[in-house]
């Protein structure tokens, strides 16, 4: 009897055990290990090599709503990593979804000390695409005119220490689809590039890699959860991580229970 109960579990038991394996790990994170990808530790590497005196870094942000809760983990961790190194950084938006993400990541670092205009920028959004990226590469201090705040570009003292696109020590963009990779490479050749990638994009950006024409690589969330651990500060896409794999098991533990369940209840009906 009780095999045939396995086979026809309640829906809502399932639901409810689902949330449960879900929701425990974020709000209690476990800390399931996991393996830091060479591809991440080149960014975290990059970065923590740069100078604050001289160096600035580029934080694109090409990522839209729908892609943030694998994208906007990793910015918000390499944003972090960057304020914790005094490293500026200007965030332009090609897509227009960025501006406004950007904004509750800078209005969190402000809260610890972060001074907007001279740590970091959000200079909002610039449409066209790969010609905006073009026009950006062209022009990086002048492409702006005023910031996502309305503030005059040119007057921030952040936007001082950058007149070409070779004075910026590294771009990491943080995409979903278009402008991407493809369009930064080819636009940009000799500038250090690095992406972070949703993880359906992963495969494609591989042989960039290998050809060093992508220097560092985040993968989806579990990128953002590994440059979280390297930072040794474990935090929201840590958790996530552990919530995943949890779901996971719980969706394997009922197929083979399901499974196991028709394959004795079967074999029983024949005696």
């Amino acid at each position: 009897m009780i095999w045939k109960k396995l086979q026809d579990i309640d829906r809502r038991i399932i639901y409810t055990l689902m949330i449960v394996f879900l929701l425990y790990p974020m709000m209690f994170p476990i800390g399931i290990p996991i393996e830091i990808d060479a591809t991440t530790k080149d960014v975290f590497n990059t970065l923590k090599a740069l100078n604050p005196a001289t160096d600035t870094v580029v934080l694109a942000a090409s990522y839209s709503v729908g892609g943030a809760p694998d994208v906007g983990p990793q910015f918000d961790a390499v944003a972090k990593h960057l304020f914790e190194l005094k490293i500026p950084f200007l965030v332009p938006s090609f897509v227009s979804d960025g501006p406004a993400q950007v904004e509750r990541v800078l209005a969190r670092l402000e809260s610890l000390g972060l001074v907007y205009g001279v740590d970091a920028v959000n200079l909002g959004f610039i449409t066209g695409g790969e010609a905006a990226v073009k026009a950006f590469v062209d022009n990086p201090r002048t492409v702006f005119i005023k910031d996502f705040r309305g503030n005059v570009v040119a007057d921030l003292p952040i936007m001082q220490r950058v007149d070409k696109v070779t004075d910026l020590a590294y771009v990491l963009d943080f995409q979903t689809g278009n402008p991407g990779y493809a369009d930064w490479i080819r636009q940009a050749p000799g500038v250090k590039y690095g992406a972070g990638l949703v993880t359906v994009s992963v495969p494609a950006a591989i042989p960039f890699v290998n050809s060093k024409q992508i220097v560092g690589m985040l993968k989806g969330l579990r990128g953002a959860a590994e440059y979280e651990l390297l930072m040794e500060r474990p935090a929201l896409a840590v958790a996530k991580m552990d919530a995943q794999s949890l779901g996971h098991l719980l969706i394997v533990a009922l197929i083979i229970l399901g499974n196991t369940a028709h394959f004795v209840d079967k074999k029983l009906s024949k005696k």
